[in-house]
């Protein structure tokens, strides 16, 4: 067994790629970089900082992505680097799913970044909901036997606030609030509230609709995504908190789909 390992998990979004360092099988690193313009180089110096301290360390890194320009050039930087890379695909879902019995009939075009969520969010006794909150929301199902049943998507923060900026002509709004009331007097205010209670509210009921539809018993729910916390606390607003927040669950599943036994505490 080497003790002087380093394993890089990296989740690329469709905003943000996240990295996770974990050193001799412990977590120890969290790290965000935002999409854009010298991602490369952005991406070259967030590389020299989280291992500077890891010099001789054999090192890897696991990758689950939905961006592909993103991907390549994350690919680019780590190859320049030597560094042994591995990305989720269909083949390794479907392997897992064999060698583990998690049933994923969709295999061949699921997200990475769902399976991730999904096997992270297993659990052998109990059905799952996992509220997954970043540039889109979804939601995933999976019955107490393992089964996937399947997810819902819909727009997230960022990408209602854009959505709405671009289809009218009056509203400027660059940043939302956390209000303190769903009627608001100003349209910043006004579009906070209709962004928060309507992501809070959409998150509630489909939790409430899946369950009764899919006759979930003992039901895990886990919220997790870049705007896990802002979600959670939308959701609180409506009496409902019956939820757990991990914001790493994606991390935890590319660790699981990779066989890294991985201590996140």
């Amino acid at each position: 067994m080497n003790d002087k390992k380093v394993v890089l998990l990296i989740d690329i979004g469709n905003t943000n790629i996240h990295f996770g360092l974990c050193v001799s099988n412990k977590f120890v690193n969290y790290s965000q970089v935002k999409i854009g313009e010298d991602l490369s180089d952005i991406l070259d110096i967030l590389l020299d900082r989280m291992l500077r301290d890891y010099d001789g360390y054999e090192t890897r890194a696991y990758i689950s992505s939905v961006n592909r320009n993103a991907c390549g050039a994350l690919l680019d930087v780590l190859e320049n680097r030597q560094i042994r890379n591995m990305s989720i695909s269909p083949f390794l879902i479907f392997d897992y799913c064999k060698k583990t019995g998690l049933e994923i009939s969709n295999y061949h075009f699921l997200g990475s970044d769902l399976f991730c969520d999904i096997i992270a969010a297993k659990d052998e006794r109990r059905s799952a909901l996992v509220l997954d909150c970043g540039t889109c929301f979804k939601l995933l199902g999976m019955d107490e036997s393992g089964k996937f049943l399947g997810g819902s998507i819909a727009p997230g923060k960022s990408m209602m606030l854009s959505c709405l900026n671009q289809g009218t002509d009056l509203l400027n709004v660059s940043e939302t609030f956390f209000p303190n009331s769903t009627l608001m007097l100003s349209t910043e205010g006004a579009v906070s509230s209709g962004i928060t209670f309507g992501l809070g509210g959409m998150a509630v009921k489909m939790i409430e609709k899946t369950i009764i539809d899919f006759k979930l018993k003992d039901c895990k729910i886990i919220v997790t995504g870049g705007d896990c916390q802002y979600l959670a606390k939308s959701m609180n607003g409506f009496g409902f908190d019956n939820f757990t927040v991990d914001s790493l669950l994606i991390l935890k599943g590319i660790a699981l789909a990779f066989k890294e036994n991985i201590n996140f505490d």
